[in-house]
């Protein structure tokens, strides 16, 4: 729309004229604003009664969404809590490890492909 030109380091803008389609874009762009306005007067109180409620019916849900979540974490804390005190209370001895027996090596095979599994072979 508008040429801009720099002279001594500061920017000079032309205004050009508008075209027919850019004035009666302009035009309804203006109507459109009024309109705006006057629904926002209108009707903004209700609008923002409705935000209002809303937000109001967010914080609650979320409230009662943390409570459920802190009233649960700590229920489970307490029975956990609960087994662990009477673990340590009683004679009750965690069971020993047994010990596993080692594989005898294999010498027939060579030493860099010994970890390796071969499986069944696939038909191609």
């Amino acid at each position: 729309m508008a040429d801009k030109k720099i002279e001594n380091g500061q920017e000079i803008e032309e205004v050009k004229p508008l075209s027919l389609f850019d004035e009666k874009m302009k035009g309804l762009l203006d109507e459109l604003d009024e309109r705006l306005e006057q629904i926002g007067g209108d009707f903004g109180p209700i609008l923002m009664e409705e935000l209002q409620n809303r937000l109001e019916r967010i914080v609650k849900n979320f409230n009662e969404e943390v409570h459920t979540l802190f009233s649960e974490s700590f229920k489970k804390w307490k029975v956990t809590d609960t087994q662990l005190r009477e673990f340590v209370s009683s004679d009750i001895k965690p069971p020993l490890k047994k010990t596993v027996k080692k594989k005898k090596k294999d010498k027939s095979t060579p030493e860099f492909i010994k970890d390796v599994e071969f499986g069944p072979v696939r038909p191609k």
